[in-house]
């Protein structure tokens, strides 16, 4: 029988870690309401971390796993026992993670993913990263030849996970020689466009919005009014003697001026250079490779995440581009997995591809992950012509609802509210229904729209599982249905094939080519 393998000691150290750090925010909040009422049932409280860290001594001691011929077999608990197979063909992903902590002790946090449901498969917290070398390796062989001999055999080596390629296992007699296929790098993101990945995305801006909010909750903010202005205002009084100072000749002085405009150029300069710090301690080393028919992902300094991405399990493609990323010629590119609607990280099973890419490189990279969903000679085709104003009539009518309610606060005002949102609600109906289009490949269906966040969603026949036709009254009396087209990785909140306006006989005639299509195609999860 195949020996069974641990995990790494330090596996206390992280889970331990982990429930003291979901405990530390009720923590704190029991030992100050202890300070300000006496020692009482809160310091008790904190002792409902003993049985957690009992629990985790438990996992620890019983968890093992093992590899067999055609899975890997994880095994937890002691009274109450659990047994999972998971056949290495139905692994869709092993997720890896590093910290700073992880790389000190040289372990690595693994996830193996089926993407069968809400959670992974297993958690391996943590692994010796030779461990998790031999389990993707593993892994990797029982894909790609199981069911042949050199696969059984290869799979099934019984002995130590640090064992590596080439290398003889002592009493079995068999070598991993030449398992893994080689590897190649398909794109690695240079510091430069990390740096402009951060500036683009600017997530980072979130850091600064919660250190103003954090600096005027702590007051702060009357210490700087008082030194600019030489008294502490309320926000309104603010306002007030900002309008005054320009408009009612309350002498705001030029040095003041100056100083308001300098200090909002530099809080500008400050959102630019967080947001580019983030960017680089996002991904950071990014890379895209490719090891026989499998995508990995690496990146991140201070956390590393290692991704692996089946490329017969990529269902859609979606390639994303804001405002920014169009001026500056960029893209970021996920891709959709076959899955089901998870929590957190798990959910939609939505991953990069790519972060940012040139324009220019995209279709390059799409065509790399799955080579039938190649659109480049595709007719991008407009909807019905009537579409303009089919959509106009919607958000106009959106307009008038939000528009009025403010009769009751605006009075006569609200009227020049009301035609605000409406010309709002034209151009924004003119320049999306303008956006619109779609194309229809050999082996995919394409749908693009949005013209500020513009996204063009790419779905692979082989992959597709329902093709549906909707069409509501407005639609029926406008001679126009919507097409929708759904994959096993298809996101409910997420961008997806659904092609609006479509002329009737249009969206019929290509519910029933793609239907044709996908019936004809072998399904391969």
């Amino acid at each position: 029988m195949p020996s069974e393998h641990r995990l790494h000691p330090a596996s206390l150290l992280f889970v331990l870690g982990g429930h003291l750090r979901n405990f530390l925010l009720p923590g704190l909040i029991f030992l100050v309401s202890a300070g300000s009422r006496g020692w009482d049932w809160q310091v008790w409280g904190m002792w409902l971390i003993v049985p957690f860290a009992l629990a985790s001594i438990v996992r620890y001691v019983s968890f093992r796993y093992r590899y067999e011929a055609n899975e890997i077999v994880v095994k937890t608990g002691v009274l109450f026992r659990n047994e999972r197979h998971v056949p290495y063909s139905r692994i869709q992903n092993l997720h890896a993670v590093q910290n700073l902590l992880h790389r000190a002790l040289g372990v690595v946090e693994v996830r193996i993913e089926t993407g069968s449901g809400n959670e992974a498969e297993a958690a391996l917290k943590v692994l010796p990263v030779a461990a998790f070398e031999e389990m993707r390796r593993r892994v990797a062989i029982g894909r790609g030849l199981v069911g042949t001999a050199e696969g059984a055999h290869a799979a099934g080596v019984a002995e130590s996970g640090e064992a590596g390629a080439g290398e003889e296992v002592a009493g079995e007699g068999l070598a991993l020689s030449g398992a893994m296929p080689p590897r190649r790098t398909i794109l690695a993101l240079p510091l430069r466009e990390v740096a402009v990945y951060g500036l683009l995305e600017g997530r980072g801006l979130v850091i600064v919005a919660a250190a103003i909010g954090a600096l005027w909750e702590a007051g702060l903010s009357d210490a700087i009014t008082d030194r600019l202005i030489g008294t502490v205002l309320t926000r309104k009084q603010m306002a007030q003697w900002l309008g005054g100072a320009f408009f009612g000749g309350e002498g705001l002085v030029i040095a003041r001026l100056v100083m308001f405009v300098a200090a909002f150029g530099v809080l500008l300069a400050l959102l630019r250079v967080v947001a580019g710090a983030w960017g680089l301690v996002r991904v950071y080393g990014f890379t895209l490779s490719r090891v026989g028919e499998d995508l990995r992902t690496e990146y991140g300094l201070i956390t590393r995440v290692a991704t692996t991405i089946p490329s017969h399990r990529v269902q859609t493609l979606t390639v994303r581009e804001g405002p920014w990323h169009r001026l500056f010629g960029r893209a970021a590119i996920d891709v959709e997995t076959a899955g089901g609607e998870g929590e957190g990280e798990l959910r939609a099973h939505r991953v990069w591809l790519a972060p940012l890419v040139r324009r220019d490189e995209v279709d390059r990279l799409v065509v790399e992950a799955a080579p039938d969903a190649d659109l480049r000679g595709a007719d991008w085709r407009r909807p019905h012509p009537r579409a303009v104003g089919r959509h106009t009539r919607k958000s106009v009518a959106v307009a008038f609802v939000v528009a009025l309610p403010t009769v009751v606060w605006l009075g006569w005002w609200s009227l020049a509210w009301l035609a605000v949102c409406v010309t709002v609600a034209v151009v924004h109906a003119r320049a999306y229904v303008a956006s619109l289009r779609y194309a229809v490949g050999q082996g995919a269906v394409g749908f693009r729209s949005g013209w500020l966040w513009r996204q063009t969603s790419v779905a692979r026949v082989a992959k597709v599982q329902v093709v549906a036709t909707d069409a509501s009254p407005f639609d029926r009396r406008t001679g126009m249905a919507r097409l929708r087209v759904d994959t096993a990785g298809a996101s409910a909140t997420g961008h997806r094939v659904d092609i609006p306006y479509l002329p009737e006989g249009v969206a019929h005639d290509l519910h029933a080519a793609l239907a044709r299509r996908a019936a004809a195609t072998e399904f391969r999860w």
